[in-house]
């Protein structure tokens, strides 16, 4: 019913985060876990790092079917913006847009940038 990530000391991109939302289960984590998501705490998780409030954060959304549909709800469009294929195709080709090209004097020992930009920008096509 709901997923209690107590994380205190983070690095990276919060996977549990986005898999618990995208099953439907609603979250309670660490200020330092919101932060790295970029989600609004009180709308598409609950937070708090001070360890009594995290423990009532549980309760309530545990009890109260009103936060936890409001959550879930927060929680799962988050999902559907950041986590499609849509928005991970924009992220691969704007970072393969900053990776410069190799000149042709350097193609056989450059890496194939543009063949990786071709490929993708294929992809997005299919």
């Amino acid at each position: 019913r709901v997923m209690v990530a107590p994380t205190r000391i983070a690095a990276g991109i919060p996977h549990k985060v986005h898999h618990a939302a995208a099953l439907g289960v609603p979250v309670v984590t660490t200020d330092i876990i919101a932060a790295q998501t970029g989600w609004r705490p009180g709308h598409d998780l609950l937070a708090s790092s001070e360890p009594a409030r995290f423990a009532e954060l549980c309760v309530e959304l545990h009890g109260n079917s009103r936060l936890w549909e409001c959550v879930r709800r927060g929680a799962l469009e988050r999902v559907r913006s950041e986590c499609s294929p849509e928005a991970f195709r924009a992220t691969v080709r704007d970072i393969l847009a900053t990776v410069p090209v190799p000149s042709r004097r350097n193609a056989d020992t450059a890496t194939p940038a543009s063949h990786v930009r071709q490929c993708a920008a294929e992809g997005k096509r299919s």
